[in-house]
């Protein structure tokens, strides 16, 4: 008897887990990230990246230049370079699967709601680096796990 409600108890457990999964995969397929810029170096006229942050959310986001500027920021800031040498590679409204915000770190645990963010890709160089950002925070640089570099 005792047996039996273990099976049902994980049999439950798998099943909610595989909603769960379906759901977060049917909203990606169904809402596929907009690239706002993609072209090396492009720059972005104010007008265009206010469409694409409330057209992307359907609210007002963030500004899209606010958010450029922080990572930039904070690029610069990390390798001691200007501003104006860093090349904008992308930068893309993206919907998260989780509150790692695509950057999950070994031995965390995170919360398992969709969240909208952006995805920013800078070059310095020969190397790319990758920001994240969550609807209301700040970009930070999310650094490849060892050996993906």
């Amino acid at each position: 008897m005792h047996q039996k409600w273990m099976f049902i108890l994980a049999g439950s457990i798998i099943a909610i887990g595989m909603i769960g999964w379906t759901r977060t995969a049917y909203h990606l397929i169904t809402h596929p990230p907009q690239t706002v810029a993609q072209e090396a170096g492009s720059s972005m006229d104010k007008t265009g990246a206010d469409q694409a942050a409330t057209s992307a959310g359907g609210a007002a986001a963030p500004s899209q230049e606010r958010v450029l500027e922080q990572a930039r920021e904070d690029l610069a800031g990390r390798l001691s370079v200007e501003k104006g040498g860093i090349e904008l590679l992308e930068m893309r409204r993206v919907t998260w699967p989780d509150g790692s915000r695509g950057c999950p770190k070994p031995g965390m645990a995170y919360t398992q709601v969709l969240e909208d963010g952006w995805l920013i890709r800078l070059k310095v160089g020969d190397r790319i680096y990758e920001y994240h950002s969550g609807s209301d925070s700040s970009p930070f640089l999310c650094d490849p796990p060892a050996g993906k570099k």
